[in-house]
């Protein structure tokens, strides 16, 4: 797959999506990477809750930029989220996304300690599949 960026992957010159690592791909080089849920995570830990339930605790790639995919509008100094931590079964089903204002991250660092920050928040019970955020 060619995942030279064009044109068509940018709108307003912002990038449409970015890879794990948070570097802008084109739209065909995201859409094969979607749907891989392995190949987008950057941090996974299994987290025992107060109740004795393990949920798995993932923060991956968002792949697409809503806003700038979105078709705008896009304000000034937009940022786009690149990574978010989400809740999941031991059987990696999918449950939950975590609120976007406390578990959405525009950088690497952000997404690691944030990753960190929401385990322990699944580990004492403020966080859990019925909110709590």
């Amino acid at each position: 797959m060619n995942d030279k960026i064009v044109d068509s992957d940018a709108f307003l010159g912002l990038p449409l999506a970015y890879d794990k690592t948070g570097k802008p791909i084109s739209v065909p080089a995201a859409a094969a990477l979607l749907p891989d849920m392995n190949a987008r995570t950057v941090e996974i830990d299994d987290v025992r809750t107060p109740t004795g339930t393990v949920l798995r605790v993932r923060t991956v790639a968002a792949v697409f930029d809503d806003v700038v995919a979105g078709g705008g509008p896009v304000p000034d100094g937009h940022e786009p989220v690149k990574w978010q931590s989400l809740l999941q079964d031991t059987e990696d089903r999918f449950l939950r996304l975590l609120d976007p204002r406390r578990f959405a991250y525009r950088r690497m660092t952000e997404a690691l300690e944030g990753h960190r920050r929401a385990v322990a928040a699944v580990r004492d019970g403020s966080v859990g599949l019925h909110g709590g955020e």
